[in-house]
């Protein structure tokens, strides 16, 4: 399978497991949807989760999902007590950030020019991190549900209409009956 944000790895993965046993699963994610695309054409991959619908008569989508970003502060944070936050109120803050997002990756870069973030590949070391440091962070509605990470650490969700994405599970048209058993159960 591929993916282009890990969140719906983990919300998935389950699933596919449940109703595939004697499968192995793998998974590789990447921003890249037209890769994703063309993996499903050359056989790469069976299945694949993508944020925009393709428009390819050779694809069978299904929505399946969700997922908004938030600004992960600490309580003294300026910003702390807000209910909702924009990306230019925080463009300019240094950040830390995990490595490995997707079409997650390059939001610092779209959205907030002006700062300077701290990337970590290492999941344990970003969460160190982040329970010692003051810098803010990005966090997810679907990364809290499934990562379970704790910290002190508010959550304020991102206003600005990029911070949320919908997902499409996809397939090759013609394997649609296939895979029916995963487009059934979301």
């Amino acid at each position: 399978m591929g993916f282009c944000a890990p969140a719906m790895i983990w919300q998935l993965s389950p699933l596919l497991e449940q109703l595939y046993p004697n499968m192995s699963i793998q998974t590789e994610t990447t921003a890249d949807e037209q890769h994703l695309l063309n993996g499903l054409l050359s056989g790469q991959f069976q299945l694949v989760i993508t944020h925009t619908v393709p428009d390819d008569d050779r694809f069978y989508c299904k929505l399946c999902g969700t997922e908004s970003l938030m600004f992960s502060l600490p309580p003294d944070h300026k910003f702390a007590g807000r209910k909702s936050l924009t990306f230019a109120e925080m463009d300019g803050e240094n950040m830390l950030q995990l490595s490995n997002l997707g079409i997650w990756a390059d939001v610092h870069e779209k959205y907030m020019p002006h700062s300077r973030f701290l990337t970590q590949s290492d999941r344990y070391t970003f969460e160190e991190l982040l329970n010692a440091s003051i810098l803010p962070s990005f966090n997810t509605d679907l990364a809290q549900k499934y990562m379970g990470i704790k910290t002190d650490r508010i959550s304020v969700p991102i206003e600005d209409e990029g911070a949320t994405v919908q997902f499409y599970l996809v397939c090759l048209t013609e394997n649609r009956k296939q895979y029916a058993l995963p487009f059934q159960h979301l």
